[in-house]
């Protein structure tokens, strides 16, 4: 569980390696999902960003121009 609290990103085969490479011992890793689960962790995945609209972009641009003196900014936004 303390290694699943320092590195919430690690995948369970991962988890599986540490824990052998540790204690010698070989844990399958179903051992190791079901024991999160039982302890009130479950795997969830990032929330997709949504994609800029245009309306978006045209947005960027204009706030771009606007605030931008020495023209280095522009290249950031496009309305590709």
């Amino acid at each position: 569980m303390r290694r699943v609290e320092e590195n919430r990103h690690a995948n369970l085969l991962q988890l599986a390696k540490e824990v052998e490479r540790q204690t010698g011992v070989t844990v399958s890793s179903d051992t190791i999902q079901r024991t999160l689960k039982r302890n009130g962790m479950h795997g969830c995945r990032p929330q997709r960003k949504p994609l800029l609209k245009l309306m978006h972009k045209k947005a960027c641009l204009e706030f771009t121009r606007a605030h931008d003196e020495k023209g280095r900014l522009l290249g950031l936004c496009t309305l590709e």
